[in-house]
């Protein structure tokens, strides 16, 4: 089945280029599915591991040129040394976002430190859709603290840091923190409650842990993404794990 879909594949690619004098975007895709069906047919008919490691090769060189800035200049990565030292530097947990126009690789990735906005294999449908209904607004509820840019991106933003380069850290200072009391109303806007404090003391990539004080019933929302697999505990009895708003961890 493989075989033959890679080979009507390129059968129907091969016209399309001919008459077109030229291999356009639309039909490098179908010769591109035609090698990796007639590699995946290779790889599972012998089960080599050559064959799996050049279907991975493949498929990974399909997305490099036009996703992944190579690190091949060394010398831009220093040009960010202060903004780096700055981020690293500023107490408590918070993500930030470096503005693709003035930092265009992965700088969370590369320095340790958490985007909300960089380069991802993957992301779930229910954090996608979160993210799209508002990106000004979501951005604040996951916890983005910084903005690495120029110039401001909201009015509310302050300078915290500048460059010679003219490159500035701003700080949202209606920024959530990483977990926060929410009402019991779905109705209502997302706000950090104010009768009660939440403190997270264990962080993994695993395992979350906070202390909560509530005055009364309310929900702990963490600013990371729900996905199934995950279970909750309050003072450890076992307690169902919501998605708050959609896409959120929420006890």
């Amino acid at each position: 089945g493989l075989v033959g879909a890679g080979v009507l594949a390129w059968v129907a690619a091969l016209p399309l280029a001919a008459g077109a004098g030229t291999v356009s975007d639309r039909t490098q895709t179908v010769l591109l599915a035609a090698v990796v069906a007639l590699l995946l047919a290779a790889a599972v008919r012998t089960g080599t591991r050559a064959g799996i490691v050049a279907l991975m090769l493949v498929e990974l060189a399909m997305g490099t040129d036009y996703l992944v800035t190579p690190r091949r200049d060394l010398e831009k990565w220093r040009e960010h040394d202060g903004v780096v030292r700055f981020l690293k530097t500023q107490p408590g947990v918070f993500r930030f976002h470096a503005e693709e126009s003035a930092i265009p690789y992965n700088l969370g990735d590369w320095e340790g430190l958490e985007d909300t906005a960089g380069y991802l294999a993957s992301v779930s449908a229910d954090l996608y859709d979160f993210v799209g209904l508002d990106w000004g607004r979501s951005a604040l509820w996951l916890n983005q603290v910084y903005v690495v840019a120029k110039e401001k991106t909201r009015p509310e933003q302050e300078e915290v840091y500048s460059e010679p380069s003219g490159l500035k850290v701003f700080r949202n200072p209606d920024a959530f923190p990483r977990a926060w009391l929410a009402e019991l109303d779905p109705g209502k806007t997302p706000a950090p409650g104010r009768e009660g404090s939440v403190d997270v003391v264990e962080r993994g990539i695993l395992r979350v842990a906070a202390r909560v004080r509530a005055t009364r019933p309310a929900m702990v929302v963490f600013s990371d993404p729900m996905f199934p697999g995950w279970r909750g505990r309050v003072d450890g009895k076992e307690t169902p794990v919501y998605a708050a708003y959609g896409a959120l961890r929420g006890v």
